[in-house]
Formats: C-alpha cells, sequence, structure tokens
C-alpha cells in the first residue's frame, strides 16, 4: 500500500454506564456514514471480533412544545382590579 487514504475518524467517548465507546463517521463511495464501535462484551473465542460497530442513527427525541399555565399568563379577566391601566 503505496498511500494511506483517509476514510474517517473515531473519538473514544465514555457511555453514562462507564462503557467506553468510539464514535465517528466513515465515508464509503462519497457517503458520510455515523458509526459507533465498542468492545465486544460477548467475546467467547479468539475468532470472534473485539468490537463491533454499529450505525450511529440515534436522534434525540424532539423536546416537547412547553405549554404556558395561567399561574404563568394569568387571563386580562383575572387581572382586572378595577384599574384603568
Amino acid at each position: 500500500m503505496s498511500e494511506k487514504k483517509k476514510i474517517g475518524a473515531l473519538w473514544k467517548k465514555r457511555t453514562q454506564s462507564g462503557k467506553d465507546l468510539w464514535a465517528g463517521n466513515v465515508i464509503i463511495d462519497g457517503k458520510k456514514t455515523q458509526i459507533a464501535m465498542f468492545e465486544n462484551s460477548y467475546k467467547d473465542t479468539e475468532n470472534q471480533p473485539d468490537y463491533v460497530i454499529y450505525l450511529d442513527d440515534y436522534k434525540p427525541a424532539a423536546k416537547p412544545a412547553r405549554e404556558s399555565t395561567a399561574d404563568e399568563f394569568p387571563s386580562a379577566k383575572e387581572e382586572d382590579d378595577g384599574c384603568p391601566f
């Protein structure tokens, strides 16, 4: 191999449960694909892989729109105390 061609990059991260993972992207056939790689925790024999790669298609759930309450924005009727302003 005379010239190495970079096709992506991974960053080492840690899950909330404390496991190491590597996440990043690779470019295959001109398309960038997000991936995540974890150590194979089910490895029983030497012929099984040390790491397993998954498509990283996680998208956080959209936050629901915040609804105002009557306590925050009382209606004009509730605020009417007879004052003209």
